[in-house]
């Protein structure tokens, strides 16, 4: 149903993520010649089906970076949500942390190989600390888990909310399963 409200449409891309950075190894090319080449591809692709769009959004852009940390500032602010510390998985060698789907390693709970975020197979979100011989996934450095501080949601009240709203969704089944092992198990709660 629509009201009369101002709706904007705003298409973009997504140049900050793996994809973009494992494409770039994969073809030998900066991740900024990349993500240039992908952008001007989704504009084409929009253009040629005739699909109209208020602003184009690239996630390399100064209007994203603002956007980003005016969201985050506000949502430090929320009564809802707190820091914590959580444990993430850090490459030695390189004095960094890894995110989630540059690791490869197997799940502790069916066995598959899988990303440190959540199992294809079996749903489940993973335990940093229980993902079996966790890896860099371009070298065979073990990865060791290092302690930093994320944002968590620490309310009870708004946590059964969540839950709810989840529960009754149209979503698809392991969505959902996904969504509510994130908000129920404590133990692998992560800052994103």
């Amino acid at each position: 149903m629509l009201t009369k409200e101002q709706i904007y449409s705003i298409a973009g891309s997504d140049e900050n993520n793996t994809y973009t950075l494992k494409k770039s190894i994969k073809i030998d090319k900066n991740i900024y010649e990349t993500a240039d080449f992908y952008s001007n591809e989704i504009r084409q692709a929009l253009d040629s089906l005739d699909i109209g769009y208020d602003s184009f959004v690239r996630t390399s852009s100064i209007q994203h970076l603002l956007t980003v940390n005016d969201l985050v500032s506000e949502i430090r602010k929320s009564p809802h949500v707190e820091e914590a510390p959580v444990l993430q998985l850090y490459l030695k060698s390189k004095n960094k942390f890894v995110t989630d789907s540059l690791v490869v390693g197997n799940c502790y709970n069916c066995g598959s190989e899988t990303d440190a975020g959540a199992c294809e197979n079996c749903a489940i979100l993973i335990d940093h600390s229980k993902l079996i011989s966790p890896k860099f996934y371009l070298d065979s450095e073990p990865l060791e888990l290092k302690e930093c501080q994320g944002l968590k949601i620490s309310n009870s009240k708004i946590t059964s909310q969540l839950i709810e709203k989840i529960q009754n969704s149209n979503w698809n089944s392991k969505i959902k399963e996904v969504a509510l092992n994130w908000i129920l198990d404590e133990k692998i709660r992560k800052s994103y």
